[in-house]
């Protein structure tokens, strides 16, 4: 009787161990693919403010040059945008995703 619930202890010892290992491979698993979606994410990141700077460098280029007293007359210098103080607005790409 007692060799028999010793047997059962140690048979749930074993599956307990069986099962904590699986949990373990299973999470280091999702850790590094978490981990990787992280740092493609950062990526991308860097790469948008990269891009902003560089429009922003534009912006400040072409804001510049319409306020000086022989810029040209054009698209950059007439109309209600050139009276704001600020650029115009960027509006985000359509997503084409969101019609129905």
């Amino acid at each position: 009787m007692v060799l028999m619930f010793g047997g059962i202890a140690c048979l749930a010892l074993l599956i307990a161990i069986a099962a904590a290992a699986i949990v373990a491979a299973k999470v280091r698993s999702d850790e590094e693919v978490v981990e990787r979606d992280e740092r493609n994410i950062l990526a991308a990141i860097r790469n948008v403010t990269q891009q902003l700077n560089r429009l922003e460098r534009r912006v400040d280029t072409l804001h510049a040059r319409s306020h000086t007293p022989d810029a040209p007359r054009g698209r950059a210098t007439s109309g209600a945008w050139s009276r704001t103080p600020y650029p115009r607005p960027v509006r985000p790409p359509r997503n084409y995703e969101d019609e129905e």
